[in-house]
């Protein structure tokens, strides 16, 4: 208990401004704010460049992932081989597999065939097709990824590329079109009559 008191009476007697030590509070005691900067590793502020690290400690970004093992469990075989950490070990943290891609590209087709066929505007009309041919270059790289053409990815990836061309070929052509619409009726509405 003393040791803190003369902590405390140190850090606030300090008239002079350069001088001055700042106190934080810890779980288990008070620290000066010049200690917690000198030992930054462990604590909430961090020195950039951090050229006074100790060997054994790492930041933390070469941490192992959540929910993993300890990487010196694994080294002394603490960790058996069917144990749910194993299996987690050799897998990215968060992988998606292929029915939540090809869900999210259906959500996103449905999402597209509804504005083209709701008609509201020439634009939003366009949009929805657009949203259905990204929904299909989605499919066409989730397939290459993770179905039968996994051995050659890059295939997915050219259709999606020559689906992207396309689009964007429609898009120019469908522009145009809505600007002769708007010309004629002053509507971009499809369904608008001229007469």
């Amino acid at each position: 208990m003393d040791h803190r008191r003369r902590r405390l009476s140190r850090a606030a007697g300090g008239g002079r401004r350069r001088g001055r030590r700042y106190l934080l509070a810890g779980a288990r005691l008070l620290r000066a704010a010049r200690e917690l900067w000198r030992n930054a590793e462990g604590h909430v502020y961090r020195r950039i460049g951090g050229g006074d690290r100790r060997p054994g400690r790492v930041s933390a970004w070469e941490r192992p992932a959540a929910g993993g093992p300890h990487p010196a469990l694994l080294q002394r075989g603490r960790v058996s081989d069917r144990s749910p950490a194993r299996s987690a070990a050799g897998r990215a943290p968060m992988s998606a597999g292929l029915n939540l891609v090809l869900v999210g590209s259906a959500a996103l087709f449905a999402i597209g065939a509804f504005a083209t066929v709701a008609r509201r505007s020439a634009v939003v009309a366009l949009l929805g097709t657009q949203f259905m041919l990204v929904a299909g270059g989605i499919a066409f790289v989730a397939f290459a990824r993770f179905g039968l053409g996994a051995a050659n990815a890059t295939a997915g990836a050219s259709m999606a590329l020559f689906a992207g061309a396309i689009a964007v070929a429609e898009l120019a052509v469908g522009l145009a079109m809505a600007v002769l619409i708007y010309r004629e009726s002053r509507s971009f509405g499809v369904d608008a009559d001229g007469g």
